[in-house]
């Protein structure tokens, strides 16, 4: 990985497909900024890629995607690396 911090985030419309952002891991655990992101942008697709063996219920990442979820009907897809 050749991950840099950064002090932006980058909302995009993508045709035929909707609003779109990318939080990765850790960045779907900041909060308040994922719920105000999810409220003020009201994004059709999250996409979060996670370090993590699995997305069971229950799990940091499941309970961070309901939780998130609670402020638009956004679909959320996460993608692990089990």
């Amino acid at each position: 990985e050749y991950n840099v911090s950064d002090n932006c985030l980058v909302v995009v419309d993508v045709e035929a497909l909707g609003r779109c952002v990318v939080l990765i891991c850790q960045d779907f655990t900041a909060q308040p900024m994922v719920s105000e992101l999810i409220r003020t942008y009201q994004p059709d697709w999250v996409l979060v890629p996670i370090m993590d063996k699995d997305v069971s219920k229950g799990r940091w990442a499941h309970q961070c995607a309901f939780g998130a979820r609670s402020f638009r009907a956004a679909r959320m897809v996460a993608a692990v690396s089990a």
